[in-house]
Formats: structure tokens, sequence, C-alpha cells
């Protein structure tokens, strides 16, 4: 590692052309290859009122893909200028929450391609509380935290077929986070879902209806084993996106002989 810092070009102009009232930027996501080390692209994405496009930038030839503009499936509305809450990653897709209706917007990675999938009828109007992400064997889940307890749904085929949301297992976390942290429950409001990767569900403390300076924990909970694991005490309540660096191709490959197919 050189701590070198290798600037990429901004998307090009065009990227709002043709768009429709307003013009959003949601975020940026990193994808490296499996198959070819060093090599990644960059995923933005963009919104108007009511359809979504994605652009790509190659790190080899550091060249911007402009994609078609998709329809939400949406009425435009100027009420919900900003109706995407923040990305999941999981499972070969990006996973968007609606602000206000009941269903998550999906990306496609490998072929980006947008479609919708409904929410679990408990989880809906409740975004802020819940999170998208992926158990170890790569299926697809939700968790939501209210207090202490953490409800959590897989994606399954039904008997007669049809994919939906299942509620699994409910896990009450009040005794073994006070356990972790110390205090007593009159401490913590409760925890609030950062992030769910490979199974582990991301978790912090949420003292903000008490006191936002008041220092919370970030904590971690295996869907597979039920463990619990206190990670580090925060200075004050914020939004906090975890990330596994596993040293991933993009920074440690030398060799490149093919660019990733999009």
């Amino acid at each position: 590692m050189t701590g070198s810092l290798d600037l990429f070009p901004p998307p090009p102009n065009g990227i709002s052309d043709d768009s429709r009232g307003y013009f959003n930027f949601m975020d940026y996501h990193i994808v490296s290859s499996d198959e070819v080390p060093g090599l990644f692209c960059v995923i933005g994405v963009y919104h108007d009122e009511s359809r979504l496009r994605a652009a790509v930038l190659l790190s080899e030839t550091r060249e911007w893909k402009i994609f078609p503009w998709a329809d939400a499936g949406m009425p435009p509305s100027e009420e919900d200028r900003y109706w995407l809450h923040i990305s999941s990653r999981a499972n070969g897709s990006i996973y968007w929450l609606h602000t206000i209706q009941p269903y998550i917007l999906v990306l496609d990675i490998a072929t980006m391609h947008f479609s919708r999938i409904d929410l679990p009828q408990e989880l809906q109007g409740q975004g802020y509380m819940f999170r998208v992400g992926e158990a170890k064997d790569g299926k697809l889940c939700t968790v939501c935290a209210i207090d202490f307890t953490l409800f959590v749904w897989f994606w399954r085929t039904d008997g007669d077929g049809v994919e939906k949301w299942v509620l699994d297992k409910m896990i009450p976390l009040q005794e073994v986070v006070v356990e972790a942290i110390g205090g007593s429950p009159e401490d913590h409001a409760g925890v609030k879902v950062m992030e769910i990767i490979n199974g582990f569900v991301y978790l912090s403390t949420y003292e903000t209806f008490i006191d936002a300076n008041f220092p919370g924990w970030f904590l971690s909970f295996c869907l597979e084993t039920s463990q619990l694991q206190k990670f580090f005490q925060k200075r004050y309540d914020s939004h906090v996106h975890p990330y596994i660096m596993a040293w991933p191709p993009s920074l440690v490959g030398n060799k490149v002989k093919t660019q990733l197919d999009y």
C-alpha cells in the first residue's frame, strides 16, 4: 500500500439529459471483478421525479457508460423529491427502500436491470428501522430492529411457487446487549440496524432519544450462531456505514487482461 490517491473522472454532463423535473444523485458502489485481479467498476445511480438510470465507469478504460432511463413504476410527486432511502448491496444486486411506497427497488449488477419487490406488510412505512442484506449462504434477508428485538425475514418461495418475504425469527437482545456494554436498559433506547453483511447484522445502540452526545456502541450479531460481539464505543450518535475491507483485488492486483462486460 502506497497511500497514493487515484482520481477518476466524474460522470459526463449528459447523465441528466432528458430528465423529468428534478434530477438527483443517489450513491456510488465499487464492484470488484471476481475473475480478473485489479479490475473493478464504479456504479452510479440517479433518479428524476419518477425514473432511474445507472452509469458505470470501468477502471481499465476510465470511461463512463450511461444506461437508458428506467421507469420506477410510480407517479411523479413534488412532495417526494427524495423518494429513495440509502442503498444496500446484497446477493449481486443493489436495493433501495422507497420512502413512502411499500416496495424495494432493485438493480441487478450483472444486467443493469431495475425491478422492484414488495415489502413485508409489517415493514411498510418503517424504512429507517430495517435494512436489506444477505445470510452466509447468500439468501436475501431483511432485518428490522424495534427497541432491543430483531425481526428477521427471508425471501423464499412458498408452496405455490410464489416468491415472498417470510418472517423467520424474532430475537430479543436486551439482556445480551446490556451484559456486553454495561449499564442498564434505561441507559440505551434500543439498537438500530446499520448493515447486514455475510450473515452478520451490524448494530448501533440508539441513544438519540436520550442525548445525541451520549456515547454509544457498535456491535455485530451473527444470524447463524446468535453470538453478539462488541466492537467499539462511538463518541456520539451519527450515521455510519460498515464496510468489510479484505484487501480487494482492486487494491492489490497488478495484472489486467480483460475488462468487465458492460
